[in-house]
């Protein structure tokens, strides 16, 4: 991530969104659906969910899992009120940061996350706590999304900056593709790096139904300003126009997702 990457603006924005997350995270909801079958079946006696949200993936492994341990982490205090609605009690939550996680050294058999490393200000940190509290042999799987993700938005903001004549607009949000992603986790030490790539399409009534969406579930540019830079009223418009007019299908406006599936060990 650039410099410009906000992380307590992340953290107000997913704890904001907490009581309106699960009536909108159908897309999150797929993914991890997905990501189920990228667990390993068996040999796991400690599992955590990191940026468990409110826990649908921590609940998953608790079922899949039914003798491990089961904790799940998330920085966000509100989403780990809601998880602790959702869960059962022997799962324990800690609140905690991708790169900076209260567990021992080697004392966990999977570290699993569902659309969260996208957020992390550094990859190489938050990938160095999960080698280090890692078991040897322990999996390391996660979803991610790519740089193709919100392309149509991308271009309907460009083309409207172009006919608005206005500038000064945040750089969007940069997802890391499977290329880079794979060398960060060899650098910092993990194998048999699997990386599975898939663009799902959603629809929404309209591009502000879709923006609309990603705020209620706490999803935004983690540029402090970007808010303030994105709501001019003339370019706004000119790109919700511009989008309508270029991506829609008789379900609505298409969005595009990049979702990146990973899979890796600790040797």
């Amino acid at each position: 991530m650039k410099a410009y990457f906000d992380k307590a603006t992340v953290r107000r924005s997913f704890s904001k969104a907490a009581k309106t997350y699960d009536q909108n995270s159908g897309f999150q909801n797929d993914v991890r659906l997905m990501l189920l079958a990228y667990l390993p079946k068996e040999d796991v006696l400690t599992a955590l969910d990191a940026g468990c949200g409110t826990g649908g993936l921590a609940f998953e492994m608790n079922c899949l899992y039914p003798a491990a341990k089961v904790l799940a982490i998330d920085s966000a205090k509100d989403m780990l009120e809601a998880a602790r609605e959702n869960l059962p009690q022997e799962i324990r939550l800690f609140a905690a940061d991708l790169e900076s996680m209260p567990f021992k050294s080697q004392s966990l058999c999977l570290v699993a996350s569902n659309l969260t490393y996208q957020w992390s200000v550094s990859l190489e940190k938050a990938f160095t706590e999960c080698v280090r509290i890692l078991r040897k042999d322990g999996r390391f799987v996660f979803s991610t999304l790519g740089p193709a993700t919100f392309l149509e938005l991308r271009e309907s903001v460009n083309k409207a900056a172009l006919l608005t004549g206005k500038n000064g607009l945040p750089p969007f949000m940069e997802f890391t593709g499977s290329e880079k992603l794979a060398g960060l986790l060899n650098k910092m030490g993990f194998v048999d790096i699997r990386i599975e790539t898939k663009n799902v399409v959603r629809y929404y009534k309209n591009a502000r139904e879709l923006l609309k969406t990603l705020k209620r579930i706490g999803a935004k540019n983690p540029n402090a300003e970007g808010e303030k830079s994105l709501g001019r009223g003339a370019l706004l418009k000119a790109a919700f126009n511009e989008y309508e007019k270029s991506h829609s299908g008789p379900a609505g406006i298409i969005a595009t997702y990049e979702v990146l599936l990973v899979s890796c060990k600790k040797p």
